[in-house]
């Protein structure tokens, strides 16, 4: 919802809240701090004018794809390592 509504500042963050939370595996939270890091590096090149416009909403959008991705991913670890094992006599 935050992506959709272009708010990648606060979906940044609250990716890192969602890695504490469920990431398997511990160089997730490393990776979902990284995309707080990319979020800043970009919105400083933004203000500096360091790049051009376009190449700045190429990599805005490049991040955005990158967070979804990663929530796929830890909802995805997360599954494989925490769904209920079925047996016979769950029948």
């Amino acid at each position: 919802k935050l992506i959709q509504d272009n708010q990648l500042d606060l979906a940044t963050k609250r990716v890192m809240d969602f890695a504490d939370d469920f990431a398997v595996y511990k160089k997730r939270k490393y990776e979902a701090i990284d995309f707080q890091r990319r979020y800043t590096e970009l919105r400083e090149d933004k203000r500096k004018s360091s790049s051009s416009e376009e190449n700045i909403r190429e990599k805005f959008s490049g991040l955005t794809f990158s967070v979804l991705e990663f929530v796929d991913l830890i909802v995805e670890e997360y599954r494989e390592n925490y769904s209920p094992i079925l047996t016979n006599n769950w029948r």
